[in-house]
């Protein structure tokens, strides 16, 4: 292979690592807009779709994962089944 065509291939990746980085932190940031508004189910959802796509969550968005589960759990429930 020509240099040209190298240099072309290295093009292409570090494109393809950007696109793969913007989609991931949009999906983070949907993610954080969904949690915002109190709908933690699809700020999980999100949550999800970007660990999915991107090489797992950083240990900040694991930490929310963990938080919105328990709101998004407390909010299913409702108060009437909260203490039994």
């Amino acid at each position: 292979m020509s240099s040209e065509v190298l240099d072309a291939h290295r093009t292409n990746l570090a494109q393809g690592d950007l696109t793969h980085g913007r989609a991931v932190a949009r999906m983070l940031a949907r993610a954080d807009a969904a949690a915002t508004r109190g709908d933690y189910a699809d700020a999980l959802v999100w949550l999800g779709r970007a660990d999915a796509l991107g090489d797992g969550l950083d240990p900040v968005y694991e930490g929310r994962r963990a938080r919105w589960r328990l709101k998004e759990e407390a909010c299913r429930v409702g108060p009437s089944q909260w203490f039994g």
